[in-house]
């Protein structure tokens, strides 16, 4: 019998998870409470850290107030412009008062948002070492959250002249010991200046 020679080529590739991101934090503050260990596996939406927000908190509360106070008022103004006891011009100067306190309301609500942060996708987190009491600045590395659970990509050069692989080509290669399957994905459309090599990217489904 006879057996058809596939030719192959050993490379080395880059693993790369498929969703990654680092978590920042956007404000500065004092952290309260750390909801996750460190190299731990996350939820989604899984409280990471919440920072000090006691202060908005409390103005939040008072724009609340405000803002029902301005709703009821806006309310009353409609009421007498419909029966002709009112004006025009009051009901919009209370509409205005009204718009004004819905703004500032949310615009605390927003910076408590950014005080609390949580996981954007289940994933495993990075190692640290934060506590209650820590300040972070702005900008600051909360962790990197690498999701994706078993599908990977995996990056690697061809030499241009044997860069010839179409799209849906499948590869095998070996992680942590096992034997898996690879369908190439995409191809750098120039070649390396320095290498004069052509990068491929596979995925590995799960």
């Amino acid at each position: 019998s006879e057996e058809r020679f596939r030719p192959t080529t050993r490379v080395p590739a880059e693993v790369v998870a498929v969703r990654s991101v680092e978590v920042r934090t956007e404000l500065e503050g004092r952290i309260v409470e750390v909801g996750f260990a460190p190299g731990a596996r996350v939820a989604a939406g899984q409280l990471l850290l919440r920072l000090d927000i006691s202060e908005e908190s409390a103005q939040l509360a008072a724009a609340r107030a405000d803002q029902e106070i301005a709703r009821l008022a806006l309310e009353r103004a409609e009421k007498l412009l419909r029966t002709g006891a009112g004006t025009s011009e009051n009901r919009d100067t209370a509409r205005a008062r009204y718009d004004a306190t819905a703004a500032t309301a949310d615009r605390l609500q927003a910076v408590i948002d950014k005080r609390t942060l949580r996981a954007p996708f289940a994933g495993r987190t990075g190692l640290h070492t934060f506590e209650a009491g820590q300040y972070l600045d702005s900008g600051a590395l909360v962790t990197r959250l690498v999701g994706g659970e078993g599908d990977v990509w995996l990056d690697f050069p061809l030499p241009q002249q044997t860069a010839t692989l179409p799209l849906g080509t499948p590869v095998t290669f070996d992680l942590d010991g096992e034997r898996r399957e690879a369908e190439i994905i995409a191809r750098d459309a120039t070649v390396a200046t320095a290498s004069r090599n052509v990068g491929f990217r596979a995925l590995a489904r799960n």
